[in-house]
């Protein structure tokens, strides 16, 4: 259901949003983070959900389509 998609550590996943240029704005003081990027005048904004254990694939197939870029690029940006 989830081809291709691997499940990370929160960590890794905060890592990877960085380093595509991704800014932290909000800590709602839970275990929800909030990051946003403007590219090319478009905001692209997703949710960071750091529960116990690593985030599910099917969060990162939301995430990678909410950030506007490909899987490719999504993973390739942890190495």
């Amino acid at each position: 259901m989830f081809s291709g998609y691997r499940p990370l550590k929160c960590t890794d996943v905060e890592k990877i949003l960085k380093k595509l240029g991704f800014k932290e704005v909000k800590k709602t003081g839970g275990s929800h983070r909030k990051f946003k990027k403007h590219h090319c005048g478009v905001l692209f904004k997703t949710t960071l959900a750091c529960h116990k254990g690593e985030v599910q694939a099917k969060n990162i197939r939301s995430m990678i389509s909410q950030m506007g870029v490909s899987k490719s690029v999504f993973y390739s940006a942890i190495k």
